[in-house]
């Protein structure tokens, strides 16, 4: 069902702002996973903001996964992904790892 809401829980469901900012506060809700490969670390959080606002995406796509430099502290190799549900962001992880193990 389309939204005009720019924020969503991790069910997808549209929240406003003041739900927005006390779930952004709340570490556990936020981190989905992390690892840590040598030099570089996987993480997948809830952004809750959809970042698909201008992508040809389906749903909201409130999840986000990174591989980063630890000494650079910055994107490794560009890479980031987006998810609208848990279950994508899990598989978006599960990827990443694979992309790490693999370089």
């Amino acid at each position: 069902m389309p939204t005009d809401s720019l924020y969503f829980d991790r069910d997808g469901e549209p929240i406003d702002l003041d739900r927005f900012v006390e779930l952004s506060s709340d570490e556990e809700y936020r981190r989905l996973k992390t690892d840590q490969r040598e030099e570089l670390t996987v993480a997948t959080v809830w952004m809750g903001l959809d970042q698909g606002l201008f992508a040809d995406a389906e749903g909201p796509q409130i999840f986000g996964t990174a591989i980063y430099d630890n000494d650079a502290r910055d994107l490794w190799n560009g890479f980031e992904r987006f998810a609208a549900t848990e279950e994508e962001a899990y598989a978006n992880h599960a990827a990443a790892l694979e992309v790490v193990a693999t370089r």
